[in-house]
């Protein structure tokens, strides 16, 4: 079965420490470089996170800040990662 990680650490951050969250920007790239950017998808978590940060502020701190991402590596984490997720599974074969 797939593993996914969501990226979303501004709901236990962002109330602790001012923007960008340099904690949390080292442990988006453990998870980087652990799981590689295939298998990273980003959560806003709003509307729970508005209480700490704003929405451009949630995307931004990976976004803007995560310079060791590739543009491939924002398109799959930002957008192809959960299309692939939420894609409806194939038709089963050979199943009756």
């Amino acid at each position: 079965h797939p593993v996914w990680t969501e990226v979303l650490h501004p709901i236990a951050w962002a109330g602790r420490m001012p923007y960008p969250y340099a904690r949390a920007q080292h442990h988006a790239r453990q998870t980087y470089d652990r799981s590689g950017p295939r298998k990273l998808v980003w959560g806003s978590d709003m509307p729970n996170v508005g209480r700490y940060c704003t929405y451009r502020q949630a995307l931004g701190y990976v976004w803007d800040y995560a310079e060791y991402l590739t543009a491939e590596d924002r398109r799959r984490i930002f957008r192809e990662n959960t299309l692939e997720l939420l894609a409806p599974a194939p038709p089963a074969t050979g199943v009756r």
